[in-house]
């Protein structure tokens, strides 16, 4: 039986990466088969079920795993690893690093924390000895010398595929990047969503804190006051990025509802979301989706799906505009479906360049 070590996993309890670890799984299985035993490295291991999974740092506390983490990493990838961490990488067939932007270092306490639970998985990986895949990805921004410096590990991987434009740019010394769409967008091409046949009458609101909001708060209260319809809902709640209590801080409501929650019981006919694979996962599931960006990965992700015009800079945006985008996906839904139809030709023949380089690899250590 294959082993395939599943890396840079982060916690279920934010909807989005659970998504994420979910898609990878399907995309190894239909590479290799059913017949594959899958682990998968999680900062928050206890949040999966159903799945063999372990932490990349020993200790529970966050300063153990930090100090932990900051070993490993200053031994270049040789030292500190949590013994079932190194049992399952020693076994591996193929390591295959989740899609995501983990890999990110905008500012001091950004660049940290990705080093210590990102990077040093990235570190084990490329001395590992065997083949290394890296889900769609945005990788960035770095300061430059950090860029050269984890470019140096990264040109060890197989193939590296990207979702963005930006992040292709940055990489494109590296012989091993390919440019596709996120991963939840790979699976639309397989699923080919439609509409969902409902009589909702709620448009779904996912909201987060940002730093630097610039005028953020002040267009969310606005969007949220024009109408009744909005229902709050929920996307992350692990740890720093647990959303619950900025719906009440700056909108005064609780979210009482999880969006997986309200998209599986037919309560929304809209999403509007600033977490990408809030919007992601509600077109998956045949509901029409807004996406407030504040990242690289955004914007690209909608272009990808040829909505365009449905994608706005979530620190620049006017709830008037957002307003009359919903109005019109409401007025023409046939619409906003083709659009995306027509930009699915595209995505189906990347996830079959994503599914064959998988196998390939595997095949390779035959």
């Amino acid at each position: 039986m294959r082993k395939v070590v599943l890396l840079n996993a982060y916690s279920a309890e934010n909807r989005g990466d659970g998504l994420l670890v979910e898609l990878a799984v399907d995309l190894v299985q239909e590479a290799v088969g059913s017949n594959v035993d899958i682990s998968v490295i999680a900062a928050d291991p206890d949040s999966f079920s159903g799945l063999d999974v372990v932490s990349p740092l020993p200790g529970r506390g966050r300063a153990t795993r930090g100090a932990a983490g900051a070993v490993l990493v200053a031994s270049g990838g040789r030292v500190g690893l949590a013994r079932g961490f190194a049992t399952r990488i020693q076994q591996a067939d193929l390591i295959v690093s989740v899609g995501g932007g983990y890999l990110r270092g905008g500012h001091a306490a950004e660049l940290l924390k990705s080093t210590l639970v990102h990077g040093a998985q990235i570190m084990v990986a490329s001395r590992a000895g065997v083949p290394w895949i890296m889900l769609p990805q945005s990788i960035g921004p770095y300061p430059n010398g950090y860029r050269q410096l984890l470019a140096g590990y990264l040109k060890r991987a197989q193939r590296i595929f990207l979702r963005d434009d930006v992040s292709t740019t940055e990489l494109r010394r590296l012989p091993n990047v390919a440019r596709v769409a996120d991963t939840a967008i790979l699976e639309m091409g397989k699923t080919h969503p439609t509409s969902q046949d409902s009589a909702a009458h709620h448009i779904g609101l996912v909201i987060r804190n940002l730093r630097a909001p610039g005028g953020y708060h002040t267009q969310v209260r606005e969007l949220f006051g024009r109408s009744d319809s909005w229902m709050p809902v929920v996307q992350s709640t692990y740890s720093g990025n647990d959303d619950t209590n900025f719906y009440l801080e700056l909108l005064g409501v609780h979210a009482r509802c999880s969006l997986e929650e309200a998209l599986q019981g037919n309560a929304l006919k809209a999403v509007v979301s600033v977490r990408l694979h809030g919007a992601l996962r509600s077109i998956m599931l045949g509901v029409p989706a807004i996406h407030l960006s504040y990242e690289r990965k955004g914007r690209a992700a909608f272009e990808d799906l040829g909505l365009g015009d449905y994608v706005f800079d979530a620190r620049t945006f006017r709830a008037q505009q957002v307003s009359g985008a919903i109005e019109s996906i409401l007025q023409d839904p046939g619409g906003y479906w083709g659009t995306i139809h027509a930009a699915l030709h595209r995505v189906r023949q990347q996830r079959t360049q994503v599914i064959d380089e998988i196998r390939a690899a595997v095949c390779s250590t035959a």
